[in-house]
C-alpha cells in the first residue's frame, strides 16, 4: 500500500470515529460517552478502576458546545482524505491540531491526576498519530 493510501484510509478512519464519538456527546452527553468508552476498555483489557469523578453540568455544557467542532473535524478529515492528490496540504494543520488535542490530555493528567486506562491509551493515540499522519504525508508529497 502506498504512502498516499495509507494515510488516505487512516485519515478516514479518524474521521469517522471523530464523528461517531462527536456524536455521542452531542446527542448523550459526555458522562454517557466517557462511561461507554471505558466501559469498552475494561471488556477488552480487563477491569480497571473507575474513574473518581464524573462531568458535572457546567463540563457537560461545556463538551457538548465543542462536539460539534469535533465532528466538522472529522468530517474534514474524510473529505480531505478522499481527495488527498488536491488537498494533501492540509495534513499538516489537521495532524497539528490533533496532536495539540493530546496535549492537553496531558496537561490535564498532570494538572488533576491520571485519568482512565482508556482515555491513556487516546492520549498516546493523539501523540503518535499525527507523527504517523506526518511522515506519510512526507512520503506522499515526494512520490
Amino acid at each position: 500500500m502506498t504512502a498516499r493510501r495509507t494515510l488516505s484510509v487512516l485519515m478516514i478512519a479518524l474521521g469517522v470515529a471523530a464523528i461517531a464519538i462527536g456524536l455521542s456527546i452531542f446527542l448523550w452527553g459526555a458522562i454517557h460517552t466517557a462511561a461507554l468508552t471505558e466501559g469498552l476498555y475494561d471488556r477488552f483489557a480487563g477491569p480497571s478502576a473507575a474513574s473518581p469523578e464524573r462531568f458535572g453540568p457546567v463540563f457537560e455544557s461545556e463538551l457538548r458546545f465543542y462536539a460539534p467542532f469535533w465532528i466538522v473535524y472529522g468530517a474534514i478529515l474524510i473529505s480531505t482524505a478522499r481527495d488527498l492528490s488536491r488537498h494533501l496540504g492540509r495534513v499538516p494543520a489537521l495532524s497539528a491540531l490533533f496532536f495539540a488535542g493530546g496535549i492537553g490530555r496531558a496537561l490535564a493528567w498532570l494538572q488533576v491526576g491520571p485519568p482512565h486506562p482508556a482515555f491513556i491509551g487516546l492520549m498516546v493515540t493523539e501523540l503518535t498519530l499525527p507523527l504517523i499522519f506526518f511522515a506519510l504525508w512526507a512520503l506522499a508529497r515526494r512520490g
